[in-house]
């Protein structure tokens, strides 16, 4: 399944790895795990999945790049002092992509728009 968002510049996805994504249109073409927000599939079955209204609140992610600078700051730290890491080099396993999303706290999608049948 793809849902567009209203400016159809990003869309919603079903990921090669099973977590629904938030990308543009080469990252959905390609079902690439990778995006700007993704929803972590965790235990839940994707099978049962219908819409993005039925996602829960939480198991949300995002990055630098789509949350805004002073919220993404402090979900980072938060991350950080979670592990024991004040500096960001403890634990750095040195993927970059990796260690660039940070939780993002009860995200509740609301309304979804479809995409044409044509």
């Amino acid at each position: 399944p793809v849902w567009a968002a209203e400016d159809g510049e990003r869309f919603m996805y079903l990921g090669e790895d099973n977590d629904l994504w938030i990308g543009d249109d080469e990252h959905c073409a390609k079902g690439k795990a990778t995006g700007y927000v993704c929803h972590e599939a965790g235990s839940m079955s994707r099978a049962d999945f219908l819409a993005p209204t039925m996602l829960s609140s939480t198991g949300w992610y995002s990055n630098d790049g789509s949350t805004l600078t002073s919220q993404y700051d402090a979900a980072q730290a938060a991350r950080l002092a979670a592990r024991g890491d004040r500096d960001g080099d403890e634990g750095d396993d040195g993927d970059d992509d990796t260690d660039k999303w940070v939780e993002v706290p009860n995200v509740r999608v609301t309304a979804v728009h479809g995409l044409p049948d044509d």
